[in-house]
């Protein structure tokens, strides 16, 4: 029995149990055979219950054991009894295998003979799978379902209890069901699974620094359980109501020896199982009805002890705190919309719990005080503070949410067991920081912070000048800013930074395209003046200022051990974040600060300071303001700054070599693209992919090369090159959907990628053939794809059709091109003003496409009105459908030149 319990010797267990059932029955034949059992002292009966319960961790492969019960009367001495009380019969991180259980026989003073169950261990199935726990405990109510002890409507599929109706309990099952080798239920049980239904995500999280996606299923199981598991608490509340005739209880004070008589309100009406069960006992009591109409019980002394038995079993199965705190945690984790609802949900109803109950120890009331704690409240917070929706108005109100609660958990007048920490206040200053577009947002978190300051300083004065704390302040000296504390002060000022910076940004694109309207309306060659003369207070240069010197301040902590010694590299990269947000055409000098903290961080980690080391995130910030500032240079110094990466990584020069990611060449590309450098846009792209899976490109990757050539197209003025272009960008756009149909989940197209490729060939100046085909591929593929087409892409689809099929000798490929083409539109009912007015009213020749050819296209393909609706049925908008008079032909249309 030792060497079961021995957490080393693990895979021993059930051949040790084994080995030591037959020495017991050697024993137990030969008494005088072994020193521990002692032949003149034999107790009354001692019950070996050896329960094979389900094992999970075994190979799929394996048969599993259900639950088999074995029996074994033996006549043990009491120094083996005391030795087993010794240590705990279950200690083992492995939550499946061999239970082994001893059980007095005959000891009524105690229920279920003083040992723990199995689940008691926090650490109980602690390598199984949340779906392996819920398994176990469907098992473990079907077993005292079968034995009688209650109808349990349980399923694994089940998302919401299907039944409203409590199961029906048999107390006399669950009294002496150790007896019959029943493990009976409590609340526990059922605190492992919600457990095991809030923890995944973080489990997931844990591996590798992967954030895993948790299913939505999760939250909506842990509710189902408790929703379970308040139907059992409220049937077994009805049935002790029942059984010993309580309706509701407002005094007991109940003895080991007696128990006095219990003033109980006539109950209200009862199911009718409650009510049976209630005229059955009846009888049994002894009771006397007042003139303030309350009934006065006094039970029977023989069921006093049963009763005791009867109310611990009750009192077992009451949800407490931690069960809702495991539903809200699992909310909390979860990403969907509705998390944060449902997380309040059950916070309210914790709120709202039963604050009028007695539950001293010597006493027989059922219902205990059901509160929310500290834990209640800041998992509340976190699940305000995930910033969770895109709507500014919901994430104001919940940071304005979590902002008064934290002031009522630190007024006078809020219990003791709520009381603030240093997470709360970070989760709060985290609330307001996922309010990206206010301004006010560094206002209050640094009142927040000062306001930690303030609360630690003066507890620190106190415990210095009066030597100790009084009891009701002790909870401050739990408020102390840390490193989370700091960096989202220095996220904040970001914030304010980057709003004030995008209105300046703004102002100023304002100010030139006014000045070029007017310079256009005029005549006047106007000179677009340089905008760097400014003050610092106007484009979020000032706000910078204040978050550096928040990161000077974490330096000066750092020194001196007071934050986390990776405090330094999240300040340094929220700033280098910040300074990349600001950078544009015309503040590029911006860039050129982002360089010179990179600079500083690499001669401070090369001087020892391990912990100032750039990491990837740090080099993507400076490449990320060189691209947007969109210099003749830019894309250069951002190529720069990743080849350094690259030839650390290969040359190994260093001791903090940093490997580039996707986003490195991500930003990379967009540098080029902004310079229009097609070329340099897709060489970047191929030696990703000559990377042999070391660096991945993603869809991003393929969209900047397919964009870099669409535009390619546009802005160049050789009409060959404008073919050639967009013929590459469809060649980029099918190699996408290959991989793709390859099975690569992570990489896809987007509707804009097709739209691009189709308008770019209608709109450029070259009419070649190849157009068309591109065209027409582009188009099919976006039918064939999960978007569909709409109506500009028949538009565009026509206006390239027009163009490259325009001379007289593709007359006939012209009339059946526009004829199929037209048949198609009204069939997807997408037919718009704008592709009727490009077909009846656009550009026409002198030879081919005449006026004349125009207008007898258009009254074959269309006919006379009325026209039908169903050919628009599926546009939007007032001005969508073509009306009569959009089908007129014009009388004279726009000739060419030639």
């Amino acid at each position: 029995f030792a060497t079961i319990m021995n957490p080393s010797a693990r895979r021993n267990r059930l051949s040790a149990l084994r080995g030591a059932i037959r020495l017991a029955r050697q024993c137990s034949s030969c008494p005088s055979s072994n020193p521990y059992f002692a032949h003149q002292s034999r107790p009354r009966g001692l019950q070996i219950n050896v329960a094979y319960s389900r094992s999970y961790h075994v190979s799929p492969n394996r048969p599993q054991l259900s639950a088999i019960h074995r029996q074994n009367e033996f006549h043990l001495s009491p120094q083996l009894v005391q030795l087993t009380r010794q240590r705990r019969p279950f200690q083992s991180s492995h939550r499946s295998g061999v239970t082994a259980l001893l059980f007095r026989k005959n000891d009524e003073n105690q229920y279920d003979n003083g040992l723990p169950k199995p689940w008691h261990d926090p650490e109980f199935m602690n390598d199984s799978t949340p779906e392996q726990i819920e398994a176990w405990l469907i098992d473990l109510l079907k077993l005292i379902q079968d034995a009688g002890g209650g109808s349990f409507d349980v399923h694994a599929n089940d998302i919401y209890p299907t039944s409203s109706q409590n199961p029906k309990l048999n107390f006399h099952v669950y009294c002496h069901g150790s007896e019959q080798g029943l493990m009976i239920v409590d609340s526990y049980a059922y605190l492992r699974v919600l457990e095991a239904f809030a923890g995944r995500k973080e489990l997931e999280r844990s591996n590798d620094g992967d954030k895993t996606k948790l299913s939505n299923g999760d939250p909506r199981r842990a509710e189902y359980w408790l929703l379970k598991l308040e139907k059992h608490y409220e049937a077994a509340l009805e049935s002790f109501h029942a059984v010993y005739g309580i309706g509701i209880v407002e005094k007991a004070d109940v003895c080991k020896q007696s128990i006095s008589p219990v003033k109980v309100k006539s109950p209200s009406k009862l199911s009718p199982f409650a009510s049976l069960a209630s005229s059955n006992t009846t009888s049994e009591s002894h009771q006397s009805v007042s003139d303030n109409g309350i009934t006065t019980l006094r039970p029977p002394d023989s069921i006093n002890q049963e009763m005791e038995k009867v109310a611990t079993i009750v009192r077992s199965l009451q949800p407490t705190v931690h069960h809702y705190n495991s539903v809200i945690k699992a909310w909390a984790h979860d990403s969907d919309s509705i998390s944060v609802a449902r997380s309040r949900r059950w916070l309210s109803k914790l709120e709202d719990g039963p604050k009028n109950f007695d539950d001293s120890p010597d006493n027989l009331l059922i219902h205990t005080t059901l509160q929310p704690n500290d834990e209640s409240y800041d998992l509340y917070l976190h699940s305000c503070s995930r910033g969770i929706g895109k709507k500014r108005h919901l994430l104001r109100e919940r940071a304005s949410e979590a902002e008064d609660i934290l002031r009522y958990r630190m007024s006078l007048d809020a219990p003791s067991n709520i009381r603030p920490t240093t997470d709360s206040f970070n989760n709060v200053i985290r609330a307001w920081t996922r309010c990206r577009k206010d301004y006010s947002v560094a206002d209050r978190v640094l009142n927040l912070v000062r306001e930690m300051e303030g609360i630690h300083r003066e507890v620190i004065m106190k415990e210095q000048h009066k030597g100790q704390i009084i009891e009701e302040e002790k909870w401050k000296l739990n408020i102390i800013p840390d490193s989370k504390t700091y960096t989202m002060a220095i996220d904040s000022w970001v914030i304010a930074a980057s709003v004030k910076a995008e209105k300046w940004y703004s102002e100023q694109r304002s100010q030139i395209h006014n000045t070029r309207r007017k310079s256009h309306r005029d005549g006047n060659n106007v000179t677009i003046h340089n905008y760097e003369n400014r003050q610092e207070n106007e484009d979020g240069t000032a706000e910078m200022r204040n978050a550096e010197a928040i990161m000077e301040y974490i330096r000066d902590l750092e020194e001196f051990g007071h934050v986390d010694p990776g405090a330094a590299l999240i300040a340094y990269n929220t700033i280098l974040s910040g300074w990349a947000r600001l950078a544009n055409e015309f503040r590029p000098d911006n860039a050129k600060k982002s360089e010179a903290l990179l600079y500083e961080m690499i001669e401070l980690s090369e001087s020892g300071k391990e912990n100032c080391a750039p990491d990837v995130l740090s080099y993507n910030a400076v490449i990320k303001a060189w691209a947007k500032s969109k210099r003749l240079n830019s894309a250069d110094r951002a190529e720069w700054w990743l080849r350094k990466m690259i030839d650390g990584t290969c040359q190994q020069q260093s001791v903090h070599t940093v490997r580039p990611n996707v986003n490195s060449f991500n930003l990379v590309m967009e540098a080029f693209l902004q310079l229009n450098d097609a070329s340099r846009v897709e060489d970047l792209l191929r030696e990703m992919d000559a990377t042999d899976g070391v660096i991945t490109p993603n869809s991003e990757s393929f969209s900047k090369v397919i964009r870099a050539w669409t535009r390619n197209a546009l802005n160049t003025s050789n009409h060959s090159l404008q073919s050639y272009s967009i013929e590459n960008a469809r060649r980029w756009l099918e190699e996408l959907l290959q991989r793709e149909s390859q099975g690569q989940s992570e990489l896809g197209p987007a509707p804009e990628l097709f739209s691009s490729i189709l308008k770019s060939a209608a709109t450029c100046h070259d009419d070649s053939e190849s157009l068309l085909s591109v065209g027409q591929w582009t188009f099919w593929a976006m039918r064939d794809s999960r978007f569909g087409v709409n109506s500009l892409a028949y538009e565009w689809l026509l206006d390239i059709g027009l163009k490259v099929l325009a001379s007289q000798k593709d007359n006939k490929r012209r009339e059946d091109f526009l004829i199929s083409l037209v048949e198609q539109c009204c069939r997807d009912g997408l037919l718009s003003v704008r592709f009727v007015k490009s077909l009846s009213s656009g550009r026409v020749f002198d030879e081919g496409w005449t006026a004349g050819e125009r207008e007898r296209i258009c009254r074959q393909i269309f006919g006379d009105a009325p026209f039908p609706m169903h050919w628009s049925r599926n546009l939007c908008g007032r001005y969508s459908t073509p009306t009569p008079e959009d089908f007129c032909v014009a009388k004279q249309g726009y000739l060419s030149e030639e």
